[in-house]
């Protein structure tokens, strides 16, 4: 039936290509269209050196030649920015699939943390921690009251000086 109505069996497709090995191809040929234009610029100075050499009628085939040279190295050029563009947008495209897995790690640590968060809360009464919060500062006032007391003199009157007493 299916090759009545034109459809066929399904064909084995390839897997589309991965953002790095897009960006590899694309250096790639950024490379070679580089090394084409540098054989380019070679040429044109041969030409240039025979133009150089060169007087009256033999010097219009070297300027054909010369100029068909250049517009290939224009050609090049071109091509070359184009790819570096698209390379660009490959690679801008990397660093934000990059970005958006670094959020997903960070969501899902966020969300662990706020589980067990959660669990230790639940753990914690924080009318406990208020009542040993008082009970200390009580016991700490004690103390001061305590070290207070201890620390009172009993043979010197109440009218000496500290300051007269040293320098006796």
């Amino acid at each position: 039936m299916q090759r009545i109505f034109g459809i066929g069996a399904k064909k084995d497709t390839k897997p589309a290509p991965t953002l790095a090995e897009a960006s590899q191809h694309l250096d790639g040929r950024v490379t070679h269209i580089d090394a084409q234009i540098a054989k380019c610029d070679q040429e044109l100075a041969v030409y240039k050196k025979q133009l150089a050499a060169a007087r009256g009628a033999a010097a219009g085939p070297i300027k054909q030649r010369a100029l068909v040279v250049l517009k290939r190295k224009k050609m090049y050029e071109q091509q070359r920015d184009g790819l570096m563009g698209t390379h660009f947008n490959i690679d801008q495209a990397a660093f934000t699939t990059e970005q958006i897995q670094t959020t997903l790690i960070t969501v899902d640590a966020m969300k662990a943390a706020n589980v067990a968060m959660k669990k230790e809360f639940k753990k914690v009464d924080i009318g406990k921690i208020e009542a040993m919060q008082d009970d200390m500062e009580d016991m700490m006032f004690d103390a001061q009251e305590i070290n207070d007391i201890l620390g009172r003199s009993y043979a010197v009157p109440d009218g000496c000086d500290e300051a007269a007493l040293e320098a006796e």
